[in-house]
Parts: structure tokens; C-alpha cells; sequence
């Protein structure tokens, strides 16, 4: 099973850059997401108002070498995408958000957030 495949109810098995998820699965639930280096450990913490929305685009821009943290792309260009996994924190409604991120920011100390302080990108062209 690929590691970027649905660990959770929360999240669809999608392909990369493929179609939507299946409308069985909310696309809606906004939380706390985590991506994790299955190599050394390492990860991110982000958060968005649609966890699996937010996952395809991650997927896509890793993939496109888009990405804005260079820290997450030079180890997914490294390691490969088959080192990493994608997998929610928590469901929160969109309007906590940046509490909850900056809470698990400030109690895991992920390596790959460039910024220790949550913030919000709504709204924003990458």
C-alpha cells in the first residue's frame, strides 16, 4: 500500500493529482495535518479547511517541485515519495485552526515548518 493512500476515514485514497475523492468522504473536514519523513522521522504540521483538498495540492506541488518550504521539497526530492505519509492530527472547525496548529507547532517542534508561528495562506496564489 502506498503511504500516501487513506490511513483515516477522514482522508480518500487518491491517485496523485487525480480526480476527487469519492463522494463518500467529507472533503469539507477542515484540522491539523501532518506530514511525516517514514526515513528519519521528521515532518510538518499544517492546517487547512479541507484536509484532502490540501493533500492533492501538497502531492501536486511536491511532485511540480512548487513547493514553498524547501525544507519538505530537498527531502521529498531526496527521499522519494514512498518516504512519506500524509495523515490528520485532528477535525476542528476552520474558524480554530490556527489555535490548533500553533498548539501542535509549539508542543511536536516539527523540522520541516520554515515558520513556528501558525498562519493562514486563504486566499493566497502559491
Amino acid at each position: 500500500m502506498s503511504v500516501f493512500q487513506e490511513r483515516s476515514p477522514l482522508l480518500p485514497e487518491v491517485s496523485l493529482c487525480a480526480a476527487p475523492p469519492p463522494p463518500s468522504v467529507d472533503i469539507k473536514l477542515a484540522g491539523i495535518y501532518k506530514i511525516t519523513n517514514l526515513v528519519n522521522g521528521n515532518f510538518y504540521i499544517g492546517s487547512a479547511v479541507s484536509m484532502a483538498s490540501r493533500f492533492r495540492v501538497h502531492i501536486c506541488y511536491l511532485r511540480k517541485k512548487r513547493k514553498t518550504n524547501r525544507h519538505l521539497q530537498n527531502a521529498w526530492d531526496k527521499y522519494g515519495q514512498e518516504a512519506f505519509d500524509f495523515s490528520p492530527l485532528l477535525v476542528c472547525k476552520s474558524e480554530d485552526l490556527l489555535f490548533y496548529e500553533q498548539l501542535c507547532i509549539d508542543g511536536l517542534k516539527p523540522e520541516y515548518n520554515i515558520r513556528k508561528d501558525a498562519h493562514s495562506n486563504l486566499g493566497i496564489k502559491m
